[in-house]
């Protein structure tokens, strides 16, 4: 699958601090640290095996630099869950729990018929439908994390899951965070002038 990636923009307050590329200084320009590309994961799961619970609330919590979350992909049984994002502070991402074939623009039916690592009846056999994973969900404009501020990510999942009896079932979401990273930028940097960009602060007195 062929995706294409936003580009990363870099404001001029942030251009004082960081660049697109790392680089060591020279007698006529000093040395700058290059932007980090990351991906933060978390695991949403609802379960009915024995010794296991559901997982269906997650925080994402990041390296407490200045953070653009750029983008979200998702892997799993796509087509059971709804997931909401809010922020620690309190700020909303999405409004209301959000089917997940809808923030991806795929039909109802996509996702996983059977969850693949579910138990089957006896005599039964799994049905495993695998399709490709969807496109990104872009985040424009930007999300701009800094300090202790986190990603709040809520699931539902529908019942039955599974098995037509109900026996056991378990289905997984698989939500991932690809983020731009900025090194060495300070807590007071003022809010910058691009249109790409919302700030999403949470105050706190640690440095970085």
């Amino acid at each position: 699958m062929n995706i294409v990636w936003p580009a990363l923009e870099l404001t001029e307050g942030e251009k004082r601090y960081v660049d697109h590329y790392a680089h060591e200084g020279t007698p006529d320009e000093e040395g700058k640290p290059g932007v980090m590309r990351r991906v933060y994961v978390v695991q949403l799961m609802r379960s009915t095996f024995a010794g296991e619970f559901d997982v269906l609330s997650q925080n994402v919590g990041f390296s407490g630099r200045r953070i653009k979350v750029f983008a979200m992909m998702v892997t799993g049984d796509l087509f059971y869950w709804s997931i909401k994002l809010t922020l620690l502070s309190g700020e909303t991402l999405f409004t209301d729990f959000t089917p997940v074939p809808a923030l991806f623009n795929l039909p109802a039916a996509v996702g996983a018929a059977f969850p693949p690592d579910a138990s089957i009846a006896a005599g039964s056999l799994p049905l495993l439908t695998r399709l490709a994973t969807p496109e990104p969900h872009p985040f424009e404009p930007h999300i701009v994390i800094e300090g202790t501020q986190e990603i709040i990510v809520e699931g539902r999942c529908g019942p039955g899951i599974v098995n037509p009896d109900k026996t056991q079932e378990r289905s997984v979401l698989n939500v991932a965070f690809h983020v731009w990273e900025y090194p060495d930028i300070p807590r007071d940097l003022p809010p910058p002038g691009t249109p790409l960009e919302r700030q999403s602060r949470m105050r706190s007195d640690r440095k970085i």
